[in-house]
């Protein structure tokens, strides 16, 4: 599959890669994002090129929607998998 949909946007494995680039270029540290890693309400984080990434985050910067627009979890993870991204619970 070339894109997925959120809420009727068609969002692309370009895309996400773009937003994995952008939050690269803001944030050295992947935690420095709102203290992430260290916080229990995220569940799950994005793997690729060595690092972990705040799924819905990414999602939103993709598709041009604020996070509180859409759901986190499955909703989210889904249109990563579907993407040939790979998903895991937070460690």
């Amino acid at each position: 599959m070339d894109f997925v949909t959120l809420l009727g946007r068609p969002v692309t494995r370009d895309q996400m890669l773009a937003a994995l680039k952008d939050f690269d270029s803001a944030y050295r540290d992947t935690n420095d994002y709102d203290r992430w890693l260290d916080k229990i309400t995220y569940k799950y984080a994005l793997r690729h090129a060595g690092r972990l990434y705040p799924c819905k985050y990414i999602l939103s910067v993709a598709s041009g929607l604020d996070v509180t627009d859409f759901g986190g979890g499955q909703q989210t993870n889904s249109k990563f998998q579907r993407l040939g991204f790979e998903v895991i619970d937070k460690p």
